[in-house]
Formats: structure tokens, C-alpha cells, sequence
């Protein structure tokens, strides 16, 4: 053969390698960046029409009056929690029904959103008023409440719907009788703070409001003075239990009156009950505003 002939051809089938493998890193690198073009296509799609019910809250926080609780806000719980405030947001969710206009029964109001779970509150009592233990213990974990709540209520009128519901832990520190008047985040360090002095916990799916909630829920000016002092969409005029215990005394626990102050009472005495509770991260917002005549809906 001649070997100029062969130099020739071999120049020529390396060029046309060259070339496929340059044609072959072309094609590749568009289809790879078709992908990533796509993905990010996706994403802003998604940021736009978010049905993400806690990121849904989160990203209109300022337009629906919830209050930051991080490092800029005197007295916060410091945990970057988001929580309503004041004497009557549009904090209204219905919970457990799909029927319009939503039944009295699972009518519910969001405390706040916590990791991107919101913590919700009904609206009024379940059942008739009840102790909170028969044996004489303000501990949760072992109470009679806390059986009544996570089997009764749970398993009955929320059945259907209870998968939505996150088993959360659930700190139940005590405060002894002189701290209702402190501010605060001292009163929520002693229950569930960050500096976890609260050694008791649980993990339930419901629960009740702490004393801090309460507190919380009220203006801003009133964290680091009494927090009785303000309106606070949390006082429904009923005397309703606490989740947090008085520390000074096993047989008696810390209530909400009837005229929104703080006092303790014994176990066995008979108060409104209201489950309070966190639902999924990944719940989705259906509709709503809010309000009280249309509550925030999410999809099943």
C-alpha cells in the first residue's frame, strides 16, 4: 500500500473521530442543559404557585401580620417561629371537613408556623369540660388528659384526617406560681426554650397551648411585661387548661380564666378543653383567607 495514501486516510478517519466526538460533547452539554433549563423552569413554577401551606405563610408573612420570632425581636422565643398576634387576625383554618360553610366543629385557628409545620388551636372546647388528671398529677405524659386527647378526640372526629397530623415532641416544663407575671421568654425558656430546661417531654400528636403561646399571641409591647395585659385572639372568654404545669404543686395546674388572666387550680377541677396540634410540613394550602366566614382550606 502506499504509504501516502494510508498517512491520508488516517488523517482523514482521525479528523472524522475528532469531529464526532466534538459533534457528541455538543449534543450532550445541550441536552444537559435542556435538563437544567427545564429544572429550572420547574422551580420558578413552583416558587410562583406554591401550595406549600407553612412556605405559602411564611412568604406573606408581613402582608398577614405574622410576627418573627428570631434574633431582632426583643423578648422572642428565638426559635424563627412565625406567630399571629393581636385581638382578631384572619388566622381561621377548617380542619377535618370539607363541607362549605365549615362546620363549628372543626373550625381551628393557627397559633403559628414552627419548621415549616403550623400549629393550630380549635376554635372552641371538644365535649363538655373536663379534669385535667383524677389522680392528682399536672404531668401530661401520664395524665388523664393526655389519654383523653390522643385516643378519644383522635381517633374520633379527626379519624379520617389524622395523617395529616405530626406526632411532635412535646416539652410539658413546669413554672412555679411566681413566674406568671415574668416576661415571656422567660416563661417559655422554662417550658420548651432553647436552653431546654424543660427535662419532661412527650411525643403526641395533640396536645394543648402552652402558657407561652398565650402570651406570644398578644402584642408585641407585652413581652417583656404582664401578659395579661393585652387583647389576644387566644381568650375565648372560657376557662380553658394549660399545657404547662405548675412546678410548686403536682396536684394543681395552670388555666386560662374566663377574663384572660393566668391562675392555677387543682387537677380535678373541671375546665374547657381545646386540642391544639401541629399538622405535616407537607400540608397544602387549597383556599381561604382566613377569616372566620372563610377559613384557610387545605387540600386533602
Amino acid at each position: 500500500m502506499n504509504n501516502k495514501g494510508f498517512i491520508s486516510t488516517t488523517i482523514v478517519y482521525s479528523f472524522f473521530l475528532v469531529f464526532l466526538l466534538i459533534l457528541l460533547y455538543i449534543v450532550s452539554d445541550l441536552v444537559n442543559n435542556r435538563i437544567l433549563i427545564n429544572a429550572l423552569d420547574d422551580e420558578i413554577k413552583n416558587e410562583i404557585s406554591d401550595d406549600n401551606f407553612g412556605r405559602y405563610l411564611t412568604i406573606n408573612a408581613d402582608d398577614l401580620g405574622l410576627v418573627k420570632h428570631d434574633s431582632t425581636l426583643p423578648n422572642g422565643s428565638l426559635d424563627n417561629s412565625l406567630r399571629y398576634v393581636g385581638s382578631n387576625p384572619n388566622n381561621y383554618i377548617c380542619f377535618g371537613s370539607e363541607v362549605s360553610p365549615c362546620p363549628s366543629e372543626n373550625l381551628y385557628r393557627i397559633i403559628g408556623v414552627f419548621n415549616n409545620q403550623l400549629k393550630i388551636i380549635k376554635n372552641t372546647a371538644y365535649g363538655s369540660n373536663r379534669n385535667f388528671d383524677s389522680l392528682n398529677s399536672n404531668y401530661y405524659v401520664s395524665s388523664d388528659m393526655h389519654e383523653y386527647l390522643n385516643t378519644v378526640f383522635l381517633n374520633s372526629i379527626l379519624s379520617p384526617w389524622n395523617e395529616l397530623i405530626a406526632t411532635h415532641v412535646w416539652y410539658v416544663g413546669g413554672i412555679d406560681n411566681t413566674f406568671t407575671n415574668s416576661n415571656v421568654y422567660d416563661i417559655y425558656t422554662y417550658e420548651l426554650g432553647s436552653e431546654k430546661k424543660a427535662s419532661v417531654y412527650i411525643n403526641a400528636k395533640i396536645g394543648l397551648m402552652h402558657i407561652s403561646d398565650y402570651g406570644y399571641a398578644a402584642s408585641t409591647n407585652y413581652y417583656a411585661s404582664n401578659i395579661t395585659g393585652a387583647a389576644n385572639w387566644l381568650n375565648n372568654n372560657q376557662s380553658t387548661w394549660f399545657m404547662t404545669r405548675n412546678s410548686s404543686s403536682n396536684d394543681t395546674q395552670y388555666y386560662l380564666t374566663n377574663t384572660g388572666t393566668i391562675n392555677i387550680v387543682s387537677v380535678s377541677s373541671s375546665n374547657q378543653v381545646r386540642p391544639t396540634f401541629y399538622l405535616n410540613s407537607s400540608v397544602k394550602i387549597a383556599g381561604g383567607t382566613g377569616t372566620s366566614s372563610d377559613p384557610y382550606r387545605i387540600e386533602v
